[in-house]
């Protein structure tokens, strides 16, 4: 009997009314359909070809064959509905009831897509266990816990020197090598071997079309965190003071591990930025703090594609790479220049590398999981959230399989990363040891405060932070203007309706296969918002962007992956061009709408709204710095101090005298009659008082009234000439 070819297998296929014994084609594919039920149909016809070995016939039934295009009216729907939703929730339309009916019907039609499998995500990727050996090198653990606990010692004092700092650094040198998986020097031979036979001149580089994607990506992504990052935001806060005196300590000489300036600061964003500004030669200024988070935030991104490659789909972590790339929310978080934006720096591949190592039972990601840990708890304060997520994620993943050995192995994971963490965060918890009311004062202040007792029921605070929060994609991000746009979704239009549909899609999956990658990723967001959330001393502070900053990693794969899935619904395969060019477009269109959106946000609401909020102390700067470059000096020149005006130490550090203060009051104007030169006194537009004073102190003076760019930022301007100086 002649073997049947793919052509009638796929007949076979489509004529489903038809009663017969399956093929040997068809049956393989039935066998290949419920291993592999959530792929696209391209990769399991591949495989069925593979199987019966007519890959041949398929590439010219790939070309010849024309199988009817079915249009994912049910997903076009769901998003054009959760789209227009979305806009009723927007604070310039918003409609509540409209707003929530249509996303109730959007939502409606994505579960009858996932019922029929219109909808979908890919083929989550299953577990591995590395074939290199697991070794523990007891001798090296020993002298590691001895690094460890004279490291500890010698940090006291909270100031690095060339000692502990040596011998903290070996501490976790012998804590890694203890754990470090090696792989032989023949196999790595090998290898460097293969690489250099490929290596032919002349060279050629060919790009795929995923890498193209990939490159431009990374591309645009860049240019939405560094475009204009001069001037958006403009103006530094009191926060930018504290920070670059900091900063200032450090690079005058002083090593500190923990800085107690204004309730306390971790470390690693001062050294990062007294590197920056030696680097890039920028100083003392708000550029060194911006470019300091700008490339921390861009770190940040490869990461978030990984993770997408862990849930088994390049293209969704491309998608939420991009996403992150280029939102509102993390931009904002990035450029304001404070500590934010680390805290997301180090969770993204402290998670990335904890996935990855439990997949594969990996000792080295493990290893590479703490030392990000542990570097982050040098960053942020919320970081500390984190390694409870770890912890729960462990969980999860032992629970997933009823196997007693994998909790064993779990745990021993589980340990690695938290002894590597620990070593890496050593001094500061030598600091904390000696200064609990110091470290945990931040995190404590808020959670409750015995000089501000809680306004209400802690549970009902609680779940009342938790809805919050849980809506900011949404409804609204809070009311901080220097690191948000009060009272707007933390999320765009096309994000948002993504991320929501990712969150029912995902749980949807998880219910029907219970894989541990999902709930992972789910029950990460909440608990990477727990800072913001646990405000229950100060509730009006939640919801927050600067405390839940690390959540919009597992926000932005959510909504990459869901929307990585809606254009493989269009794509399908096998169909022709018809769905490919419809995929593209479609992908293209809401694409354009997020970059619009999202520009729109930054670079007009965000700036504008900025600009109108903070005080314009560069301003007032620059006509100090000229002043003193002319006719006067820097110690002639003074800030008249009103209630609630600027930060005159951020006007020093304008003005290019940073650690200056030019603050005076009214009642110590008598000190500057001692002066000679000529004199510069600047005065909020209000103080009127204040001015007179001054006229009355120094009749040879001139005041004028100086109109600021910024509406509402006006202030006076008096002028004391050399000869003009009074006798007491």
């Amino acid at each position: 009997m002649e073997e049947p070819s793919v052509l009638d297998w796929v007949k076979e296929k489509l004529a489903f009314w038809r009663q017969h014994r399956p093929s040997e084609q068809t049956q393989v594919q039935m066998e290949m359909d419920e291993l592999f039920e959530d792929e696209p149909v391209e990769p399991v016809v591949k495989v069925v070809a593979n199987t019966v070995d007519v890959e041949p016939r398929l590439l010219h039934l790939e070309k010849t064959l024309k199988i009817p295009y079915r249009l994912p009216w049910r997903a076009y729907l769901a998003v054009i509905l959760g789209l227009v939703g979305q806009r009723m929730l927007a604070p310039e339309t918003r409609n509540l009831g409209v707003g929530l009916t249509l996303y109730g019907v959007g939502v409606a039609f994505l579960i009858w897509g996932l019922f029929i499998k219109e909808w979908h995500l890919n083929q989550l990727p299953e577990n591995l266990d590395e074939v290199l050996p697991h070794k523990f090198r007891r001798g090296l653990f020993l002298v590691a816990m001895g690094l460890l606990v004279v490291a500890f010692v010698v940090l006291g004092g909270n100031q690095f020197n060339f000692i502990n700092l040596v011998l903290w650094l070996l501490a976790i040198l012998y804590v890694v090598l203890t754990f470090a998986e090696f792989k032989t020097f023949a196999n790595f031979r090998q290898r460097f071997s293969g690489v250099i036979s490929r290596i032919r001149l002349p060279w050629k580089i060919q790009i795929d079309g995923f890498t193209f994607l990939f490159i431009l990506a990374l591309i645009i992504s860049i240019f939405f965190r560094l475009y204009q990052l001069n001037q958006v935001p403009a103006e530094m806060i009191s926060d930018h003071a504290e920070k670059l005196l900091d900063t200032g300590d450090v690079l005058n000489g002083q090593f500190s591990i923990f800085f107690p300036r204004n309730t306390g600061r971790e470390a690693f964003q001062l050294y990062w930025t007294a590197l920056v500004s030696l680097i890039f030669g920028t100083g003392l200024t708000f550029t060194s703090l911006k470019i300091g988070t700008a490339i921390a935030g861009l770190f940040t991104l490869p990461f978030i594609y990984l993770i997408g490659k862990e849930m088994g789909s390049k293209w969704g972590g491309l998608a939420g790479m991009l996403f992150g790339g280029v939102a509102y929310w993390p931009n904002v978080i990035t450029r304001i220049g404070l500590r934010f934006t680390y805290y997301a720096a180090f969770t993204a591949p402290a998670l990335y590398f904890f996935i990855r190592g439990l997949r594969r039972s990996n000792r080295n990601d493990m290893i590479w999981a703490g030392i990000f840990l542990g570097i982050g708890l040098h960053g942020y304060t919320p970081m500390r959230i984190v390694p409870f997520l770890i912890v729960i994620m462990a969980i999860i993943y032992a629970l997933s399989k009823i196997d007693p050995s994998r909790w064993l192995k779990t745990s021993k994971q589980v340990g690695i990363v938290t002894l590597v963490s620990v070593a890496v965060a050593l001094p500061l918890l030598r600091f904390a040891s000696q200064y609990p009311e110091l470290v945990a004062m931040r995190a404590f202040s808020r959670l409750g405060d015995i000089n501000n007792p809680l306004p209400g029921s802690a549970i009902m605070i609680f779940l009342q932070n938790f809805w919050k929060s849980s809506t900011m994609y949404f409804w609204s991000n809070g009311d901080i203007w220097p690191h948000s746009l009060p009272n707007y979704p933390a999320l765009d239009s096309v994000m948002a309706v993504f991320y929501m549909f990712g969150c029912v899609i995902l749980i949807a999956r998880f219910i029907r296969k219970r894989m541990w990658q999902d709930l992972s990723l789910l029950i990460s967001v909440p608990l990477l918002m727990m800072p913001s959330i646990l405000s229950l001393a100060y509730p009006a502070e939640n919801p927050s962007l600067n405390r839940t900053s690390a959540a919009f990693i597992p926000v932005v794969l959510i909504a990459g992956l869901a929307f990585e899935s809606f254009i493989r619904a269009i794509y399908q395969p096998l169909n022709g061009a018809r769905g490919k060019w419809l995929s593209i477009a479609t992908a293209g269109i809401l694409i354009t709408m997020m970059l619009g959106q999202n520009f729109n946000l930054v670079f007009d609401k965000y700036a504008r709204q900025y600009q109108l909020s903070a005080w314009n102390t560069s301003e007032i700067g620059g006509l100090i710095r000229q002043f003193a470059d002319t006719v006067g000096s820097r110690d002639t020149a003074y800030v008249v101090g009103y209630p609630y005006w600027v930060d005159t130490r951020l006007v020093a550090y304008n003005a290019g005298f940073p650690g200056k203060d030019f603050a005076i009051w009214p009642e110590q104007y008598d000190l500057t009659l001692e002066q000679t030169g000529a004199k510069l006194f600047i005065l909020y537009s209000l103080d009127t008082e204040g001015l007179s004073k001054l006229a009355a102190m120094y009749p040879m003076g001139a005041a004028s009234y100086h109109q600021s760019v910024v509406e509402g930022k006006d202030f006076y301007v008096f002028f004391v000439p050399p000869e003009g100086t009074a006798q007491p």
